[in-house]
């Protein structure tokens, strides 16, 4: 079967070179399927890597997957079949589970709680998302009141039962759930994290009396304090469980008739990887899959370089997320929300806007510009696709000034209609604001810049990190437009533009190996410390951890280990992370722990109170294959492309950086004093060349403004700095 394609690569057949190059086997595939487009890097130790890009089909993410691997085989002369075979691992970073919660796919799921307690989904926590917005309303309830419905049993705060199960009461409320044609169930007891019993006995009920609906106990999923946040968590991990169900089983079936063998591994929202068994017991860990796995990559370039703060921005085309490495590695968060669902698990620290090269544009009642929140997506996508979409978006504004070129996206395969563009933003904005077409556009340019420099603050200036003491690495197909502005925004002195970077999630994915986040309970506390307690607990997380590892094929000699405590003071309500001292050993005092916490809090909050008592809540062990990082350089000026090494640059039309052939020029709009021919550079000049210019990649373009020289580095990264830091 040959999966249909939308705008997919043409046949380009690889050298001869290439093909024997690929003979026997070592090839890693990572597949990313985003909102707009569906990206693909194929590489193997020793070799440039391949990219390629096609458009994603929301309502056929298989037919996305299978067209972005059939692409890559086209380009080398191969059926997919012999592509298959030659390739050892596939890894798959998706967006299937949170298109779903946005766009209300979920399946049909039942709540079953303690009696008396099947509100606490409802009535959530006291604090309102934004304090100051009193029209704010929460997002509904993923379950509706009447499939909310609660069990006789209690376990107390100590994890002994009270009163047991009644599981008779369990049969009948499945025969309830059965006349209501329930998809899915999630069992949320009290203290269940401490004592799984009574979920494990209902759960197994359940699957003998619902075949075939999906069952899913809080206590395998999210076992720790914070009744509303495990609840909600858990619902969304039922709620999620059919969809995945139905999607990896056609995933599979699709590699499998083309004689893949092998699992695919998906990205985790830790940035670990696992496969299709891990993720069907907890598809909610699959949420943030993409830009997590970006996260390995801007891991690899941060240790490198030896960038001790770098801050990840990247933008496609329906989001802008960003992110930070410390130290070379990511910092992870013991839990997130997505559309206002509170997710309890570690997951990659991930701030997201709505800003994308799909974002819609429009003017609000007050007269200013709205970037987002709705994206056109990929079809019909932008006005300026040419695919019935009417609406104006942030790629259409790029295109009305000039960034970018009307040869059209995915190097030139998808020819863009500046008519359109101009028609739509004339509509929606120019006319709105009483402005000429390009000024609206370049009023639009700037606000997307501004609410993206507002994102980065979020992640550094609020949490005590100067974002001028940190390194920009420009990720995604559109943010190499913003990169430069957002940079000056916040006084940023270097910009890192990876060539690789519209691909860079899926990238990034050969950088993960299989791993696993072991949430272990332990409720200590530092004033009749228990270090038989704390060790027994750790034990416990140990093993988990390395019992699913082992079930992946990974054994303990080929993997890192990392402890974090969540800890708080007595009367606090939120913990903090901790690392443990390695003085924190059997038999000794906590003292050392004490140390570390409370210097901790005062990092975090600018003081800290050493008189109080302090607990220890929980711990998350983290296991992480060691994997060999992608081949340094090869990420860069080297990389390939589905539209051929180069492609996009266009016939060479005068000379620039030492002797390299320039494009040529471009009427483009960079400030308020509207549009000025500037120079286009394809992506293998050689040297150094100053701003204004644009640099055109294989799949996106670079803004050098005045004042700013670009230069290749030895690594392949294409680097952006003001000239009198150059």
């Amino acid at each position: 079967m040959s999966a249909k394609r939308s705008g997919a690569s043409g046949r380009i057949s690889g050298s001869s070179t290439e093909v024997h190059a690929l003979n026997g086997s070592g090839l890693q595939l990572a597949v990313d399927t985003g909102g707009t487009f569906t990206d693909v890097v194929a590489a193997r130790a020793g070799q440039p890597v391949f990219v390629s890009k096609v458009p994603t089909d929301a309502r056929n993410p298989t037919g996305s997957f299978m067209a972005g691997i059939e692409s890559v085989a086209e380009h080398w002369g191969l059926t997919l079949p012999a592509l298959l075979e030659r390739t050892d691992r596939i890894i798959h970073g998706t967006t299937l589970g949170v298109n779903a919660l946005l766009e209300g796919s979920l399946a049909r799921t039942a709540l079953l709680t303690t009696e008396g307690f099947r509100d606490a989904l409802e009535l959530r926590r006291s604090r309102l998302e934004d304090q100051w917005d009193l029209r704010f309303r929460p997002p509904e309830p993923l379950v509706p009141r009447y499939l909310r419905l609660g069990l006789r049993e209690r376990i107390d705060w100590s994890g002994r039962v009270i009163t047991p199960l009644d599981e008779q009461q369990v049969r009948e409320v499945a025969e309830i759930l059965r006349r209501h044609r329930v998809e899915a169930v999630a069992l949320c007891f009290l203290f269940s994290y401490l004592n799984p019993t009574h979920e494990q006995a209902a759960a197994a009920v359940l699957r003998c009396e619902l075949p075939g609906v999906y069952v899913s106990p809080s206590s395998e999923v999210a076992p720790r304090m914070g009744e509303y946040e495990r609840t909600s968590t858990v619902v969304l991990n039922a709620a999620l469980g059919p969809v995945f169900d139905d999607y990896l089983t056609e995933l599979e079936h699709a590699l499998s008739r083309h004689g893949s063998r092998g699992p695919v591994h998906l990205v985790l929202n830790s940035g670990v990887l696992n496969d299709a068994v891990g993720v069907l017991g907890a598809p909610v860990k699959t949420l943030f899959s993409g830009p997590a796995g970006g996260s390995r990559g801007a891991e690899v370039v941060a240790r490198q370089r030896a960038e001790d703060c770098l801050i990840v921005a990247d933008m496609g085309g329906t989001s802008f997320d960003t992110h930070l490495v410390l130290g070379g590695r990511t910092p992870l968060v013991a839990e997130s929300a997505v559309a206002g669902h509170p997710v309890a698990l570690p997951l990659v620290d991930i701030h997201s806007i709505a800003a994308g090269g799909g974002s819609v544009l429009s003017v609000d009642e007050a007269g200013g510009v709205r970037v987002g929140p709705r994206s056109a997506g990929s079809l019909p996508g932008p006005a300026c696709y040419g695919r019935g979409g009417v609406e104006a978006t942030l790629t259409d504004a790029a295109l009305v000034l000039g960034l970018l070129a009307p040869a059209g996206l995915l190097g030139g395969r998808m020819p863009l209609d500046a008519d359109l563009a101009w028609q739509a933003l004339d509509l929606a904005l120019a006319q709105p604001l009483g402005l000429e077409v390009p000024a609206a556009a370049f009023v639009a340019y700037r606000v997307a810049a501004a609410r993206m420099a507002d994102a980065v603050r979020l992640i550094t200036v609020q949490r005590g990190i100067d974002p001028g003491e940190c390194a920009l690495l420009g990720a995604g197909g559109a943010f190499p437009l913003f990169a430069a502005a957002v940079a000056e925004d916040l006084a940023i002195k270097k910009v890192l533009l990876p060539a690789v970077g519209p691909a860079w999630c899926a990238w990034g994915m050969l950088a993960a190996g299989c791993g696993h986040e072991a949430v272990q309970p332990c409720l200590l506390p530092g004033d009749h410390w228990d270090q038989d307690g704390f060790e027994t607990a750790l034990a416990k997380a140990s093993a988990a951890g390395h019992e699913e590892l082992a079930r992946l094929g990974v054994g303990p000699e080929q993997l890192d280990a990392a402890l974090v405590l969540e800890m708080r003071y007595a009367d606090q309500h939120h913990a903090i992370d901790v690392r443990p001292p390695v003085e924190l050993g059997p038999g000794r005092p906590p003292a050392a722990l004490a140390r570390e916490f409370h210097a901790r809090h005062e990092t975090l909050f600018g003081y800290c109170e050493p008189s109080q008592p302090w607990q220890l809540l929980a711990m998350r062990l983290s296991l992480r294959e060691n994997r060999p990082e992608p081949p340094a350089g090869r990420y860069g000026r080297g990389a390939r492309s589905g539209a051929g090494a180069g492609a996009g640059a266009g016939a060479g039309a005068g000379t620039g950086a030492e002797g390299s052939a320039s494009v040529g020029l471009r009427q483009v709009t960079l400030d308020e004093g509207g549009p000025t021919p500037v120079p286009v550079w394809g992506q293998d000049f050689i040297g150094e060349v100053p701003g204004p210019c644009l640099v055109e990649f294989n799949y996106t373009t670079a803004v050098v403004p005045r004042g700013y020289v670009a230069r290749f580095a030895s690594d392949g990264i294409l680097e952006l700095r003001r000239k009198e830091e150059a």
